[in-house]
């Protein structure tokens, strides 16, 4: 336990100046958080249904590298770095789009993320 109050304590440190200097954009920094979290999930979800085999990438731009585990998730996890800047760029001149953009990736990365998972165990095909 005490290992974890540390993390939490140092995560605490390392955001309150980044909170500090920008106040009105924490719903930015939350839903960026959400999102590249749904996109991790979809991704760790995805290595393993291939592992488990029987599994194929739905995106096509994707489903070249479902083969290479270095190479795919540097493209899924690149594509969700591309969206953050999108989503940064994009809340300067139109924080409510953004947002809205951002909750729905989060959403559908979620929703890809459970469904893989399902898939994976044979629960659903």
């Amino acid at each position: 336990m005490r290992r974890r109050s540390w993390l939490v304590l140092s995560c605490v440190l390392i955001a309150a100046p980044a909170f500090a200097q920008e106040p009105h954009r924490w719903p930015l920094h939350l839903a960026l958080g959400a999102s590249i979290t749904a996109d991790g999930a979809d991704l760790a979800t995805s290595a393993y249904a291939f592992g488990r085999g029987g599994f194929r990438e739905a995106n096509p731009v994707l489903r070249p590298f479902q083969d290479r585990p270095i190479p795919f998730a540097i493209a899924k996890m690149g594509s969700a770095a591309g969206m953050s800047y999108l989503l940064v760029r994009l809340y300067a001149k139109h924080p409510r789009w953004a947002l809205a953009l951002a909750i729905t990736n989060t959403a559908l990365k979620s929703y890809i993320a459970v469904r893989n998972q399902a898939v994976s165990e044979g629960r659903r095909r």
